[in-house]
């Protein structure tokens, strides 16, 4: 009790003087009426010795007495605003500066951030001081970190709320520059809300705070200071960077995360300073669907690491050899391929039909020219089907016909050096600006001493993706209905050239391999990679907002900041990832501050505002004075009063918490879908539903707040318009509670969409998949009416979208709904089924270009399905509103129709 106390303070303490009336209070209740004046009045004999069934105290009892004293004494204590665990008094009496650092780092560690901030700001509030806010990293394409003040602490709370950390580090030294620039009049305590890591500019940064005053520097404990996860040697490899003073080893938990949101594979790992790194072991199938990588005990783009096209392997084959035979080390082309592609792809050697066989996506031939025309015609359309062909010129296709090739070719070799020659070996020029191999850099001089050469036809420079100093190409490429054909005008060995022996050579195969699928062989505005989407300082990907395009040429070198933060950039086809790991300084913590600095790590002994409690006592205890008075002034039985008292004194006390929490869903619109038990499908609606708020954020003026999952058991159901009720094919059998509160759902107005997600309805009826089965098992106890396909004029078709359809991930199961709605419905159908799989298209994200497999319609068919499900929304609040025909008649008048 004795640390209690020491631990609590008053905000208003000259209130408690108002305790001096509970002495008076006391007297005053206990005050009795005067004393009657006595008559004689002989007949009241006869009612002397009757015995009263009911007997009125002539005082207040003390008990009840005490129990007023204590609703006065906790009104006056919370108007006294208690704080327990009171911040201590900010240093002298300037004005506050409160440093937020909202860099990539602050990610991870911005509860306790936000927390420390928000009791500084109380604390200038209790002693009337002005707040000045300045953060270390600008806003998404802005070049200016923020900088407001005076504010009032109230004010300055709103702005702290709209803070938020971003995906790059911050930018010490522009801090730095805005606060020399920056002229107050009176000297300032700075608080730095820090992440516990320096960066270039620091010093500069603490000494312009400093010079202002006093300075408090916040920062995380040793194991919680922030880490990056980066990129490793091998295939799905990474490594975790610690801060030169974090803890020798800490549990970790990284996921590898798929393209739908679904875990692929996890590892728990306990890692340090001095740890090796780690690799995911996933299988050729799951691997090609890896998309993010995630640490989630570090959450933010720090801890995140996205994956790209290049990032995965592809499967590629060589021609020539085969599987058993092993290529002769220096001398085959094989073995310089295999060299240079084995850690960046999934390698095939054999037969140009083993390899088509073996679903390979792309196919390279060195120096291969005579093919049987069986051979030739398979791997003619296996190019036009979608495959790369990439062939390596020499001393065959020098002497033999040519077929399959970008551009026509002449007969012989142009020979660069030798005895016979005065030309001398030509060197490699740069990349043009619309080659998919811009960008590439290499400071080795490549000489080419012998090539083939290309008939000049009219489109050779488009055509060019490389060629040498003297104008001749060196790589050339051509579209082929679906597929592509590049060709490399020298040997894929050292033979007529250096290029196999340079680190170029790896560069420039994995840049070709990445682009088997890709719709052009050349890259439109090359020169620049346009921001597809980037992360928030969470991690999560957002609209690039503001955010400049990475010239191609800096994208290998460029560090993130806010004009290029990271995420993904490109073009659809051409996607590439620019992760945070790899870009960066070491990371350092924080050892030391200049003399006069003060040192404060974050714990989670803040202060609590005890006020809200002291008010809830007293109002407790007041009704339950109200209760002690009723009572005592009716006839009620004990037992039945104490019961009554108990329950409604005891359960609002239980039922706060469920109170705050309908109050809160009933202020807002929420999109709500039920559960199941299967936690991937409950994963993928809650997305799905989350995508479709966003669509109907953007478009209409329905705001939803949030997604909720459902449990009937024990959730209420009456506060969502419309739940989405997808099927699973093992349904939770409901219990008799949860069935009456679905049926009391939909008998007051409620709209319940059980999607089957298999289209189960536009063949073989109500049993004819697993999901129709549990569907009916499911509804077999509810009330439902009649159901009928949705006719062609129904409502949801033109609430808000004119439809002809409800596509979802498919797009030809049928739409059921009631045939008649109950009365006081508006004409809304209660129970509408389908088996479309809305969620899975509502939840269909962008990657690289082409959209999840969840969706084989693309882009089209999900904006359809988002136009859906604004219609559904719509129907749920609005009813048969556009069905409404009683307006027509003066609309065509006005029309003059």
């Amino acid at each position: 009790m004795s640390a209690f106390l020491s631990s609590l303070v008053f905000v208003h303490p000259w209130i408690l003087t108002a305790a001096i009336i509970l002495p008076l209070l006391w007297f005053l209740l206990r005050v009795s009426p005067p004393a009657p004046k006595r008559q004689m009045f002989p007949p009241l004999r006869f009612l002397k010795e009757l015995v009263p069934e009911r007997t009125t105290p002539s005082t207040t009892p003390w008990w009840l007495l005490l129990l007023r004293c204590l609703i006065v004494a906790f009104a006056i204590l919370a108007l006294a605003r208690p704080v327990l665990n009171p911040s201590e008094g900010l240093p002298g009496s300037a004005d506050v500066r409160l440093v937020i650092e909202n860099g990539w780092a602050a990610a991870q560690s911005w509860d306790d951030q936000m927390k420390a901030a928000e009791d500084i700001i109380a604390q200038a509030e209790r002693e009337g001081r002005a707040v000045y806010l300045l953060t270390t990293a600008p806003d998404m394409g802005s070049d200016r970190v923020r900088q407001e003040g005076p504010l009032p602490a109230s004010q300055a709370r709103s702005m702290l709320r709209g803070i938020t950390p971003h995906p790059y580090p911050s930018d010490f030294a522009q801090t730095a520059k805005q606060v020399q620039n920056s002229a107050y009049e009176n000297s300032m305590h700075s608080f730095v809300i820090g992440t516990g890591l320096q960066d270039s500019g620091f010093d500069a940064f603490i000494r312009a705070l400093q010079n202002d005053g006093g300075l408090t520097y916040y920062t995380p404990d040793t194991n919680e200071l922030p880490v990056l996860l980066k990129p490793a040697e091998g295939d799905v490899a990474f490594s975790v960077e610690f801060a030169d003073q974090s803890a020798a080893a800490l549990p970790f938990t990284v996921h590898a995360i798929g393209s739908e949101g679904r875990i692929l594979d996890y590892k728990t790992l306990m890692l340090g300073p001095d740890s090796e790194a780690f690799s995911f072991d996933l299988p050729e199938t799951t691997g090609a669907d890896l998309s993010r990588i995630d640490v989630t005990a570090r959450r933010g783009a720090g801890g995140t690491w996205l994956q790209d096209d290049r990032s995965r392997k592809r499967h590629v084959g060589i021609a020539g050899g085969g599987a058993d035979t092993d290529p002769t080390p220096l001398i085959d082309a094989v073995y310089y391929l295999t060299r240079a592609l084995e850690p960046y792809a999934h390698l095939h050697t054999g037969t140009i039909e083993e390899l088509i066989d073996a679903n390979v996506s792309a196919l390279i031939l060195p120096d291969v020219a005579a093919m049987t025309p069986s051979t030739l015609a398979t791997l003619e359309d296996w190019v036009k089907d979608g495959g790369l062909l990439l062939r390596f010129a020499g001393p065959a296709m020098s002497a033999g016909e040519n077929f399959l090739t970008p551009v026509p070719l002449l007969k012989g070799t142009r020979s660069l050096a030798g005895d016979l020659t005065w030309d001398e070996p030509q060197a490699l020029a740069p990349f043009p600006e619309d080659s998919p191999l811009y960008g590439i850099r290499f400071e080795d001089k490549i000489d080419v001493q012998q090539q083939i050469l290309a008939q000049p036809v009219p489109d050779l420079d488009d055509k060019t993706w490389a060629a040498l100093e003297d104008g001749t190409p060196l790589i050339t490429a051509s579209k082929m209905e679906q597929g592509m054909l590049v060709l490399v005008h020298t040997t894929a060995t050292p033979d007529w050239s250096n290029l196999a022996l340079s680190g170029l050579y790896v560069d420039v195969l994995r840049r070709i391999v990445s682009l088997a699928g890709s719709p052009s062989i050349k890259s439109q505005a090359n020169t620049s990679l346009q921001p597809v989407s980037v992360m928030d300082g969470f991690g999560s990907l957002i609209d690039p907002k503001g955010v400049q395009p990475i010239a191609a040429e800096e994208f290998d070198t460029l560090s993130p900041s806010a004009m290029h933060p990271p995420g993904l950039y490109g073009r659809p086809g051409q996607v590439q990832a620019f992760n945070l790991g790899g870009r960066l300084k070491p990371l350092h913590a924080v050892e030391s501050l200049p003399a006069g600095s003060v040192f404060h790590i974050y714990d989670q002994n803040y202060e609590t505002d005890l006020m809200p409690l002291f008010l809830s006592l007293a109002l407790a205890l007041l009704l339950l004075d109200w209760m002690i008075v009723l009572a005592m002034n009716t006839t009620f039985r004990l037992p039945r009063f104490a019961a009554a008292l108990l329950i409604l004194v005891f359960m609002p006390l239980q039922a706060q918490a469920q109170d705050s929490i309908d109050a809160q869903y009933a202020g807002h619109i929420y999109l709500a879908f039920m559960q199941t038990n299967d936690p991937a499908l409950n994963d993928l609606t809650k997305r799905g539903l989350e995508g479709l708020s966003r669509i109907l954020t953007q478009r209409t003026s329905v705001e939803p707040k949030g997604v909720v999952a459902l449990n009937p058991e024990t959730d209420t159901l009456s506060f969502y318009p419309f739940i989405y009720w997808p099927v699973s094919d093992k349904p939770v059998p409901l219990s008799d509670n949860a069935i009456k509160a679905i049926q009391h759902y939909l008998d007051h107005g409620g709209s319940i969409l059980f999607d089957t997600r298999d289209q189960g309805y536009s063949s073989g009826g109500m049993t004819s998949t697993p999901n129709a089965r549990a569907l009916q098992h499911m509804t077999a106890a509810l009330n439902i009416p009649t159901l009928i396909k949705a006719p062609d004029d129904h409502v949801l078709r033109k609430s808000f979208y004119l439809l002809d359809g409800f596509p979802g991930r498919y797009t030809d199961g049928p739409l059921w709904v009631e045939q008649q709605s109950a009365s006081g419905r508006d004409n809304v159908s209660s129970v509408l089924i389908g088996g479309n799989d809305w969620a899975s298209a509502w939840a269909a994200q962008q990657n690289g270009g082409s959209l999840t497999p969840y969706l084989t319609g693309g882009p089209r068919q999900q904006e359809m399905a988002f136009r859906f499900g604004v219609n559904m929304m719509m129907y749920a609040l609005t009813g048969n509103y556009k069905a409404d025909q009683v307006h027509l008649p003066f609309i065509l008048e006005r029309l003059d129709q």
